[in-house]
C-alpha cells in the first residue's frame, strides 16, 4: 500500500516523464497545474 509520500513522489515523476516528451500539451500543463494544487493542499508542504 502506498503512503501519501510515496503517492506524492509517483505522480511527480510522472508528471516530469510527461514534461519531458510532451512538453508542449495542455494535458501535461494541466496535470502539473493539478499536481501543484494537491502538493500544496498536503502536509508533504508543510515539511519543506
Amino acid at each position: 500500500m502506498l503512503d501519501l509520500r510515496q503517492l506524492a513522489l509517483l505522480i511527480a515523476a510522472s508528471s516530469l516523464v510527461l514534461s519531458l516528451f510532451h512538453p508542449l500539451t495542455d494535458i501535461t500543463r494541466n496535470h502539473k497545474r493539478r499536481l501543484n494544487e494537491i502538493i500544496a493542499r498536503s502536509p508533504l508542504a508543510v515539511e519543506e
